[in-house]
């Protein structure tokens, strides 16, 4: 019994002290294990795929669309900007360094086959 009452973590009376006293009874030492042993027995239950390396399960629901939303971009809705800088924060404009090589990706499904085409452009 001293055992169980040197272990209990919950016997603090929460309401009232008298003398400033903590109170440790065999029964909170007795849920007090209950609790130790709970807590061990979930994080190994819990915690196995790490631990154990195993990949964890998981479910996944794949619904392809029928149609795929399109949006024009131009100047008006659409802003892109790039800029260079020097070590001094000055920007940096040197045709002759570097150049700038954008290329448009435009993927249209095709309605007699199903395939993906794709048509590629370069931009200037």
């Amino acid at each position: 019994m001293n055992f169980l009452q040197s272990i209990d973590l919950l016997g603090e009376d929460f309401k009232f002290k008298i003398n400033g006293g903590q109170y440790k009874t065999p029964f909170g030492g007795f849920l007090s294990t209950l609790l130790i042993l709970s807590a061990l027995v979930s994080c190994w239950y819990f915690g196995q795929d790490l631990y154990l390396m195993k990949s964890p399960s998981f479910f996944e629901v794949r619904r392809p669309m029928k149609s795929y939303p399109t949006k024009t971009l131009n100047s008006s809705n659409f802003f892109f900007a790039l800029v260079l800088y020097d070590k001094d924060g000055n920007s940096f404009d040197d045709k002759a360094v570097y150049t700038y090589n954008f290329i448009y990706y435009n993927f249209t499904r095709n309605t007699s086959t199903g395939v993906m085409e794709m048509l590629k452009q370069n931009i200037n």
